[in-house]
C-alpha cells in the first residue's frame, strides 16, 4: 500500500523504446482472437479487490464483455503460485516484453507474479522484498533486466544482500535472481525517505518520481524526481521543486519532456495540500547534471485553474494532444473523483494559468471511488474504472482532436464481482 487509506491505481502511458531501454507501455491492443488456454491472446485486464483479496479479470477492449472472469484471485492453488494473492494488487507502468501480464502484489507481500494470459497460468512469482516489507510500488524493464521501485527502508538492514530498501532493486527477467540496486535514501532531506513510486523510460535514462515522506507520513519534503543511468546503475542527477511536494505521477508527452504530477501532503490539510499540489514540466534534451534545477518547472497548481482538488494518482496522455489527469474527491463534502483533461498545447504555455482549461471527462461515484484510466491510441479509446460498489463498471470515451465523447454501448457486466481497481492493456 501506499501512505494513504485510499485507492491507488495505476495509470497507461506512451510506448517508449529508447536505445537498450524498454519499458513498454500501452501497446496497442490486437483483435481478441483465442490461445490454446481459450483466453484471449490480446486486451484489456482488469484488476478487482475488496482490499482483503484481489481478482484478475479480462475484457474484450472490442465490446467490453468481461470473457475471463477470475482467472486468478486470492484463493487460486494454481501452479506456480506460490504466495497467494493479497488485496493490495496493482499492474506496473511497463508492459512485459513477452506479453504476460505482471502483477504487483505491493504490501507486505513484496511479490512480482507473471500470468501467461494465453496459457492461462502464472509463469512465475518474483519476490522482490529480501527480508523486509518493502511495499514494490512499479517496475520497469531494460534489456534483460527490471527494475523495482522499492517505497519503504528497510529498518533492520544487513540480514540477506540488497536488503535496505528506499531503491531501485535490480532483478534478472530471465532468471528472477536479484543482481543490485540502485540507493536513492540519499536524495532525501533530513528526516525524511526518498519513497519512489513510478518509474518511466526516456531519453537513455530512468525518471523516478518520489514520495519524498517521512516514515510516518506526516511531513514531506520538496517534490523530487530521480534521474537514473541505466548503464552504471546510478543516479545521475535529482530534480527538485519547492512549490510542489509528495509526486507521484509521470507522463511522457513528447520526444524530449515529461509532466509529474504531486498530490500534495494529504496530513496537511485540505488548505495546505492544494497548495503543494501541481503539475511539473521536465526538459529531458536540457538535462544538465551539474544545475538540474533549470530542467524542472511547475506548470499548473492544483487551484489555479478554478478547481479545489489536488491532483491524484492516474495520469495518461492520449492521442499526444490531451494530457489525462485524475482529481482527488472528498469524503467529508461528498466530492466525486474526476477524470479531467488539459489540451497539451494550452498547458506548456508560458502563462498556463490563463489558458489552461480542464475538460471534465468522467466523474466517478464518489470519492475515491475512481478505479484507473487507461489510454488505448490505436483505438482512439479511454477506459475509465469506477469502483462503484452497488454498480461496478468500466465506461469507454472516444476521443479525437474536438474532445472525448462517451461510447453507452460499451460497457462489462461486472454485478457482483470484486470493485475494479486498476486496468492495463496486454
Amino acid at each position: 500500500m501506499r501512505h494513504l487509506s485510499v485507492t491507488i491505481g495505476l495509470p497507461s502511458a506512451l510506448l517508449i523504446v529508447s536505445l537498450a531501454i524498454a519499458c513498454v507501455e500501452d501497446a496497442p491492443a490486437g483483435p481478441s482472437d483465442y490461445g490454446d488456454g481459450l483466453l484471449p491472446r490480446s486486451g484489456i485486464a482488469l484488476l478487482g479487490s475488496d482490499y482483503g483479496s484481489s481478482s484478475l479479470s479480462l475484457l474484450d477492449p472490442r465490446s467490453g464483455q468481461l470473457v475471463a472472469s477470475g482467472v486468478l484471485h486470492s484463493g487460486s492453488a494454481a501452479p506456480g503460485l506460490s504466495v497467494a494473492l493479497s488485496g493490495d494488487v496493482v499492474f506496473p507502468s511497463a508492459r512485459h516484453p513477452e506479453g504476460l501480464i505482471v502483477l504487483i502484489d505491493r504490501f507486505p507481500g513484496s511479490v512480482l507474479t507473471l500470468f501467461d494470459p494465453i496459457e492461462g497460468r502464472v509463469r512465475r512469482q518474483i519476490n522482490v522484498s529480501t527480508g523486509f516489507a518493502a511495499n514494490a510500488q512499479d517496475l520497469c524493464y531494460v534489456a534483460d533486466r527490471v527494475y523495482v521501485a522499492r517505497h519503504e527502508s528497510n529498518p533492520l538492514p544487513g540480514a540477506e544482500p540488497f536488503d535496505q530498501g528506499d531503491d531501485l532493486l535490480i532483478v534478472d527477467l530471465a532468471e528472477g535472481s536479484i543482481l543490485g540496486r540502485v540507493d536513492l535514501a540519499g536524495l532525501a532531506d533530513e528526516g525524511l525517505q526518498a519513497r519512489p513510486t513510478r518509474i518511466r523510460a526516456h531519453a537513455g535514462r530512468l525518471w523516478v518520481a518520489l514520495d519524498h515522506l517521512s516514515d510516518d507520513f506526516s511531513r514531506a519534503g520538496p517534490g523530487l524526481v530521480a534521474v537514473i543511468d541505466p548503464e552504471r546503475d546510478v543516479v545521475e542527477a535529482t530534480l527538485r521543486n519547492d512549490q510542489v511536494s509528495n509526486c507521484t505521477q509521470l507522463a511522457i508527452v513528447d520526444a524530449s519532456r515529461l509532466v509529474v504530477a504531486c498530490t500534495g501532503l494529504f496530513q496537511a490539510g485540505a488548505t495546505a495540500q492544494l497548495a503543494s499540489s501541481g503539475l511539473l514540466l521536465i526538459d529531458a534534451a536540457s538535462l544538465d547534471p551539474g544545475s538540474p534545477g533549470s530542467t524542472v518547472r511547475r506548470i499548473l497548481g492544483a487551484g489555479e485553474d478554478g478547481g479545489s482538488a489536488p491532483f491524484g494518482f492516474e495520469m495518461a496522455v492520449a492521442g499526444g494532444q490531451w494530457l489525462l489527469v485524475s482529481r482527488f474527491g472528498d469524503l467529508a463534502s461528498g466530492r466525486p473523483d474526476e477524470v479531467q483533461a488539459y489540451e497539451l498545447r494550452a498547458l506548456l504555455d508560458d502563462d498556463p494559468a490563463t489558458s489552461a482549461v480542464p475538460h471534465r471527462i468522467h466523474v466517478a461515484s464518489s470519492a475515491y471511488g475512481l478505479g484507473g484510466l487507461l489510454v488505448d491510441e490505436v483505438a482512439g479509446r479511454l477506459y475509465v474504472a469506477d469502483a462503484d460498489p452497488v454498480r461496478p463498471r468500466i465506461v469507454a470515451y472516444r476521443y479525437d482532436e474536438d474532445g472525448f465523447t462517451p461510447e453507452p454501448a460499451f460497457g462489462a457486466a461486472l454485478s457482483g464481482a470484486l470493485s475494479p481497481r486498476a486496468l492495463s492493456l496486454y
